[in-house]
């Protein structure tokens, strides 16, 4: 993560395979917490949504990704200084309407001074 609050992520290409026909596929990224860090008004602890963006790509290629955390993420990683997050890429095959959906999990630091 960079000190203005963005993530870059890759999509590898099996999020969007080759097949016939298929000329793109759409999808979204969303960034989650693994541990529940936020109370509900009526008191249960839930996942925060860091961030989420929308790609477009073609079919066997590795697209990238650029999150944009806001300025209460940031102060949340800042007083962490790690985050345990999953990125659930979400894909729409363009002519199939297939949705296929994967996580992975990975850990997010705090940006050097």
């Amino acid at each position: 993560m960079t000190r203005s609050g963005t993530v870059t992520l890759r999509i590898p290409p099996e999020a969007c395979p080759p097949l016939a026909g298929a000329t793109s596929c759409k999808g979204a990224v969303n960034l989650r917490t693994v541990d529940p860090l936020r109370l509900t008004p009526r008191g249960r602890l839930t996942r925060r949504t860091l961030a989420s963006a929308s790609y477009q790509m073609r079919p066997g290629t590795q697209a990238r990704v650029t999150l944009r955390l806001s300025k209460r993420q940031r102060s949340l990683l800042q007083r962490r200084g790690r985050l345990l997050v999953i990125a659930t890429v979400t894909t729409v095959l363009d002519q199939t309407g297939k949705l296929t959906s994967t996580s992975y999990p990975f850990v997010l630091l705090r940006p050097r001074r």
